[in-house]
């Protein structure tokens, strides 16, 4: 396929519509007859992920493709503000979220998938801020609904997000839960998180760079709700886990089971995150001295520089890896799965399909009466890895649990974990003491 920056990809028909690539728009008169204009347009996506019409300035369809062409390699330089021609010369007062983000993202340094998660969260503050509701999680048709709800949000005016209506959505956010405490304690720290990842776009040194110094921040004294409580409270074994697991799911090698139960195995064993277990390569797995080496690869970039550590197995971990090995004694990756994808602004596995296979798996997980993955709520890969910092933190302390899940300070194992899991009481027993007379 040619690529969008040659006037071929411009000229031919989109594969999924059967419809051209450019074409004369349509549009109702005054008398309500529909006629089509004169000129070309096509419809380009924007580095933000914005689709707007743009108008290609010719009625010949061989220079409208060129057109196409120089405008969008135009689109991707630098972004809607300079296609139209008015780069970095909007009003403050006037310009759009659109123009703002892609202003702000042209003078970052961040990586694709942490970009992504700041456009994400500013999004949906300045969509709630407005009354435009982000699309749900799933369903049929919701790619187009997040197109239509990014466009929507894209023309709101940055001027429309002030502290005082950042501050009454927050309020208006947790207040509109009825479910009871629980389910405030939720919203509170969603909002906070939304919160969080709208504040880097008003950083004083990005909006100095992008030439914006002069703008208030209207985040800057917004609060986030107090921090409730997420300290872990364990609900199962990892051990009976690991063993049901192992009965249920360790079949035959290559199918899609037992691709779960390695999963599983690993996870187990190590709590390393989901990203780190999908991107590991065997290279990386020394079964003589027993340890995982997380490392950057040509394929994984580390979350932080803390990720990076080296990670001792325990002897049953060992047994079971020198088994998965013999199994598959050529492959690249630890786990099957499709082609790496790289610096995407998303969160992509690729092994997506085995990853969802053990958590539907976890979610009908039974112990003792108790389904301990059950919550829509939690993140069941996820939980296991804070089953393991808690198991880390009361056999070796809270700082220990801190290097080894690769966390940057103290304070975000603190957060969730505390240096005890197994029961501990004051002391005070009565036991063979005899009664004052």
């Amino acid at each position: 396929m040619a690529s969008k920056t040659n006037k071929t990809y411009w000229k031919a028909k989109n594969p999924k519509t059967g419809k051209p690539r450019i074409q004369r728009r349509a549009y109702q008169t005054d008398n309500g007859e529909v006629k089509q204009t004169s000129e070309y347009s096509a419809r380009m996506t924007g580095p933000c992920g914005t689709r707007r019409w743009v108008k290609l300035e010719s009625s010949d369809f061989d220079k409208a493709a060129r057109k196409a062409a120089e405008k969008y390699t135009i689109l991707l330089k630098e972004g809607w503000a300079g296609l139209n021609g008015d780069k970095d010369q909007i009003p403050l007062n006037q310009i759009t979220i659109q123009d703002f983000m892609e202003r702000i993202k042209r003078v970052s340094r961040v990586s694709p998938r942490t970009w992504g998660n700041y456009e994400q969260g500013f999004r949906q503050l300045v969509g709630e801020v407005n009354g435009i509701t982000s699309p749900p999680n799933s369903g049929k048709g919701r790619m187009k609904l997040i197109e239509e709800w990014k466009s929507s949000v894209g023309e709101i005016k940055l001027s429309s997000v002030t502290r005082a209506r950042v501050e009454a959505w927050m309020k208006d956010y947790v207040d509109r839960r009825t479910g009871g405490p629980d389910e405030k304690r939720h919203a509170k720290n969603s909002a906070n998180s939304i919160l969080a990842k709208a504040k880097p776009f008003f950083n004083e040194e990005r909006l100095e760079l992008a030439g914006m110094g002069e703008l208030e921040n209207p985040l800057g004294k917004v609060k986030p709700y107090p921090s409730a409580s997420r300290r872990y409270v364990s609900k199962f074994n990892v051990v009976t886990l690991i063993l049901e697991a192992e009965e249920k799911l360790s079949g035959k090698p290559g199918t899609s089971e037992h691709e779960m139960f390695k999963l599983l195995i690993l996870l187990g064993f190590t709590g390393i995150r989901r990203k780190d277990a999908d991107l590991l390569l065997w290279e990386q797995i020394d079964l003589e001295s027993g340890f995982i080496d997380l490392r950057r690869t040509k394929y994984f970039e580390p979350k932080s520089e803390y990720t990076l550590r080296r990670i001792d197995l325990d002897p049953d971990a060992v047994s079971f890896l020198r088994g998965f090995r013999e199994e598959d004694p050529d492959s690249e990756f630890f786990l099957e799965g499709g082609e790496p994808i790289l610096d995407v602004s998303y969160a992509h596995y690729r092994g997506g399909k085995i990853q969802d296979g053990l958590i539907e798996w976890l979610r009908k997980y039974e112990e003792d009466g108790v389904m301990p993955f059950a919550d829509k709520k939690i993140k069941p890969l996820h939980t296991i890895r804070k089953e393991i910092g808690a198991m880390i933190a009361s056999q070796a302390g809270i700082f220990a649990a801190s290097r080894y899940l690769g966390h940057a300070n103290i304070a975000i194992t603190n957060q969730y974990y505390s240096d005890q899991k197994n029961r501990v009481t004051a002391g005070v027993s009565l036991s063979g003491q005899a009664k004052e007379p």
